[in-house]
C-alpha cells in the first residue's frame, strides 16, 4: 500500500508512515488533537530532562525544554551547555541568518537576507545584505519603515553612561535637514583640542528644561571656531533661556563668556534681525542694577586698544543705529532723581580722555558727529581746531563793517507746534534770519536736513526737510574786522585834525567829515537797498576829474558816475535795475581811489 497507519506501535514499511494519523502527508506524521499536549518528546531517561514538540490548535508549533533547561543548536557538550532559551553556537562567520528571498545558485543576485553573529570579542554584528551577499543594507528600529542608513532609527533615542575627558577633537551634531548625525572637527592647537583649562569639556549642552528652553549647568568652550545658538522659526520669548539662581554669592553670571587667546577676536558675538540681544534689571532686589555691565580689561601684555561696548548696526533701509539708549521712569512706579540716555565717562590716560567720541566719516549735508534735538548744555568752553597747520588759503576779511551794518538782528519765536519733534525753545528769541544772512554773508550759511524719525509703533513723524542752518560764531571774525575798520576811521580823523560836525535833521549828511583838501565817500543810505539809494561825497574845490564806480562781487564794472559838484554832494543812486546781491562803489579823484565800501541790492 502507498500509506501505512500505525495506532499503538509504529513500524516501518515502504511509503509514509503515521501515527494516530489516518492520512500521513510525509515520511513521518505523528497526530495528537489535544490543544497543550506533546506530540513528541525525547526524554533523558537517566536525568529525566526532557524536550517536547507540540502543535497548538492554531497550528504553532512549540519546542519546550524541561524547566530550569534550555535549548542548543550546535555542537554543545555536557560540560559547556546551551546557556538561554535558544543558544546558537557556531564559531564561524554565520551564526544566525534570518532570510527574506533565497538564494538561487541559478538565478544571479537572487539573494536577500540578515546575518547575525559574535566575534571573538563578544561583539554583536548585523550585517543585511542583497544581491548575493556582494551589496551592504541598512537596518532599522523603530516603525517598520524601510531604512535609509546603515543604522536608521524611528523616534528618540537614548545614550548612558557617554564617556567624558576623551582626547578626540571630533564631536557629533545633528542636521536637522537630512535628520543624519554628522561629526565637525574641533581645530587642535599645539597637541590638545581646548586651550581654556577647565575641569570639564561639555560641547554638548545640557537642557534642563524644555518647557523654557533652559541651559543651566553647562559650559561650551572653544579655542577659536565660532559657537552658535540658533532657532528657526522664532519662539515667542526666545528660543534660549539662560539662568543664574545662585543668590547670595559675591558675584554670579548667567552666562560668561571668556576670550583667552591673546589676539583680536571677540568673546561673545551676538547678531539678529530685530534685537540681536536684550537685557533688562528688573527692580527685583535692592541696590544698583545693570541691565548691560561690559568691562575690557588690559592684562600683562601690552593691549592697543580696548572696547568696553562696540556696536555697528548697518543695511537697514532707513535707520542705522549703533547704540541707543534711554533713561526714563515709567508712569506709577518709582521716579529717578536723573534720567540719562547714554552716560560717558573718560579718565587716567595720559594723552587723550574723552566721555563720547563721534566720528562723522564724510562731510555733505545731513551729516554730523553730533545730532541733539533741543538745547545742548556745556560746564565748560568749545574748540575748535584753529591753528594754522590745519588751514590753507588764508586771506583777510574785508568790508567787514559794510557787512555788520548790513545784517538785520531780530527776535521771533520757533513754531514749537509744527515742529514738535525738534524740541525748539519755547520763548522769544533773539538772532538773525538766515535767508538774510547769506545774501551778505554766505560763507556763514549751511544746508542742513533731518533725520526721518519714527515713534514706537513705526509711524514716520517728520517730513524730509532741507533748510538753512547758520554757524553762528562764524559772525565773530566779521565783527572783529569791522571793529578794526572804525579804529581806523577814528585814527584817520584824530591824526589829520578833523573833527565832527552835526549837519540838520537831513540822515543822509547827519555827520559830515569837515576838511579843505581831502575827498571823501560816505555810506549808502538805505543799505540793503530795493530801489533808490542816496551815497554823500566830498569832492574839494581845488580837485580836477572824480567819478565814483560800482562794480559786482566778480569785480566787473556796473555803471559809473561822474561827480561835477564841488564840496559836499548827495548822490541819489538808482539800483532797480540791478539783480540782488552785493556790490562795492568806489571814489576815484583824479585816477587815485580814495575808498571804497559795499552796497547790498535785495528785494
Amino acid at each position: 500500500t502507498k500509506y501505512m497507519t500505525i495506532k499503538g506501535t509504529a513500524y516501518a514499511n515502504p511509503g509514509w508512515v503515521g501515527i494516530n494519523a489516518a492520512l500521513p502527508a510525509g515520511r513521518l506524521e505523528v497526530a495528537e488533537p489535544g490543544a497543550n499536549a506533546d506530540i513528541l518528546r525525547l526524554t533523558n531517561s537517566t536525568t529525566g530532562g526532557f524536550v517536547s514538540y507540540r502543535v497548538t490548535t492554531a497550528g504553532n508549533g512549540i519546542i519546550r525544554p524541561s524547566s530550569g533547561s534550555f535549548l542548543g543548536i550546535g555542537d554543545f557538550t555536557q560540560n559547556k551547555p546551551p546557556q538561554e532559551k535558544l543558544d546558537v553556537f557556531a564559531p564561524t562567520n554565520r551564526q544566525l541568518r534570518l532570510t527574506q528571498t533565497q538564494l538561487d545558485i541559478n538565478i544571479p543576485n537572487s539573494g536577500r537576507w540578515a546575518n547575525f553573529r559574535v566575534d571573538l570579542n563578544g561583539d554583536l554584528v548585523i550585517t543585511p545584505w542583497q544581491n548575493d551577499g556582494t551589496v551592504a543594507r541598512y537596518t532599522g528600529i523603530g516603525n517598520g519603515t524601510c531604512p535609509t542608513a546603515t543604522l536608521h532609527v524611528f523616534g528618540n533615542a537614548k545614550i548612558d553612561n557617554v564617556p567624558s575627558g576623551s582626547a578626540s577633537n571630533n564631536f557629533v551634531v545633528w542636521d536637522g535637514a537630512t535628520h543624519e548625525l554628522q561629526y565637525r572637527t574641533l581645530p587642535v592647537g599645539t597637541g590638545t583640542v581646548i586651550n581654556c583649562a577647565l575641569p570639564s569639556l561639555n560641547f554638548l549642552t545640557k537642557w534642563t528644561n524644555l518647557s523654557t528652553n533652559e541651559i543651566c549647568n553647562s559650559q561650551v568652550n572653544d579655542d577659536g571656531v565660532i559657537v552658535k545658538i540658533v532657532h528657526s522659526p522664532p519662539a515667542t520669548l526666545g528660543f534660549v533661556n539662560i539662568k543664574n539662581d545662585l543668590l547670595g554669592s559675591s558675584y554670579t553670571a548667567a552666562l560668561q563668556v571668556e576670550n583667552t587667546n591673546n589676539s583680536m577676536g571677540n568673546a561673545l558675538a551676538l547678531a539678529g534681525k530685530f534685537r540681536a540681544m536684550y537685557a533688562t534689571a528688573d527692580g527685583q532686589y535692592s541696590g544698583e542694577e545693570k541691565g548691560i555691565e561690559v568691562y575690557a580689561l588690559g592684562g600683562t601684555s601690552a593691549n592697543t586698544n580696548n572696547t568696553g561696548t562696540y556696536s555697528q548696526a548697518k543695511n537697514a533701509t532707513t535707520n542705522n543705529i549703533g547704540v541707543a539708549g534711554y533713561g526714563y521712569s515709567f508712569q506709577g512706579q518709582n521716579t529717578a532723581v536723573n534720567n540719562i540716555g547714554v552716560y560717558g565717562k573718560a579718565n587716567g590716560a595720559s594723552a587723550f580722555n574723552t566721555g563720547i567720541y563721534g566720528d562723522l566719516g564724510t562731510n555733505g549735508v545731513g551729516n554730523w558727529a553730533g545730532y541733539f534735538l533741543g538745547p545742548v548744555s556745556a560746564s565748560s568752553y568749545t574748540i575748535n581746531p584753529s591753528d594754522a597747520v590745519f588751514k590753507t588759503n588764508i586771506k583777510s576779511i574785508e568790508g567787514g563793517l559794510d557787512k555788520i551794518l548790513a545784517l538785520k538782528p531780530s527776535t521771533y519765536e520757533y513754531d514749537t507746534e509744527k515742529f514738535s519733534y525738534k524740541h525748539f525753545f519755547s520763548g522769544t528769541t533773539p538772532g538773525f534770519i538766515a535767508d538774510d544772512v547769506v545774501q551778505i554773508i554766505p560763507e556763514i550759511v549751511k544746508k542742513c536736513n533731518d533725520p526721518v524719525l519714527f515713534d514706537s509703533l513705526g509711524a514716520q513723524i517728520n517730513d524730509v526737510l532741507t533748510y538753512n542752518g547758520l554757524q553762528i560764531d562764524g559772525l565773530i571774525p566779521y565783527i572783529v574786522a569791522a571793529i578794526q575798520e572804525l579804529n581806523s576811521k577814528v585814527d584817520d580823523c584824530c591824526n589829520s585834525g578833523m573833527h565832527l560836525q552835526e549837519q540838520g535833521s537831513n540822515p543822509s549828511q547827519s555827520i559830515k567829515i569837515i576838511s579843505e583838501s581831502i575827498a571823501l565817500l560816505g555810506d549808502c543810505v538805505p543799505n540793503p537797498t530795493d530801489g533808490n539809494t542816496i551815497i554823500t561825497v566830498k569832492v574839494p574845490e581845488k580837485i580836477g576829474e572824480a567819478i565814483i564806480i560800482f562794480t559786482d562781487q566778480l569785480g566787473k564794472e556796473v555803471f559809473r558816475e561822474v561827480i561835477t559838484n564841488r564840496g559836499y554832494s548827495d548822490l541819489n543812486i538808482e539800483t532797480s535795475q540791478l539783480e540782488n546781491g552785493i556790490y562795492h562803489y568806489s571814489l576815484v579823484v583824479e585816477g587815485k581811489l580814495i575808498a571804497t565800501k559795499q552796497l547790498v541790492k535785495q528785494h
